[in-house]
């Protein structure tokens, strides 16, 4: 089977062979303009509904605001999260948000997913860690799969 680049799959315009989604809401957190826009741009292809933000801070403002209110009263049915941003990781924006609010899930991506990393996410509670350079389909499946309820992860919750 052929996999998909980034590029190919985040300007696919046909779409026979793309899953519907069920309206689902899902956070995108990344430092990386570029690469940001090609997650969105795939996600949103994929009939997600996606909320960008850029900084650790922005991430946890928005889990914080989600978690109370919003302007729709959704929260976040998943949250991609790059480990390393400037300011503030992907990590310690989740360990800050703490009990007080209840998080939605969380995969992270991450181009140094050494053991360390995949531990200190398992312990603010992600469901995943994934390693960059990702394969987008790989991407989408995952998503598809663990919002359907059909994905076992790596690391648990």
């Amino acid at each position: 089977m052929r996999r998909t680049s980034l590029v190919e799959s985040a300007s696919a315009q046909s779409s026979g062979d793309k899953p519907i989604a069920p309206s689902r809401r899902l956070l995108v957190a990344e430092d990386d303009k570029e690469f940001r826009g090609l997650l969105t741009a795939a996600l949103r292809s994929d009939g997600y509904e996606i909320v960008e933000v850029a900084t650790g801070f922005e991430l946890l403002d928005a889990l914080m605001t989600s978690s109370t209110s919003n302007a729709n009263g959704r929260s976040f049915d998943l949250v991609i999260s790059d480990v390393r941003m400037p300011g503030l990781s992907g990590i310690t924006a989740l360990a800050r948000l703490g009990d007080s609010h209840r998080a939605p899930p969380v995969v992270f991506v991450t181009a140094f997913g050494d053991d360390e990393v995949h531990e200190q996410a398992r312990q603010v509670g992600a469901i995943d860690v994934l390693d960059k350079p990702l394969d987008m389909d790989d991407l989408r499946a995952f998503v598809a799969e663990f919002l359907a309820g059909t994905r076992q992860t790596i690391i648990g919750r």
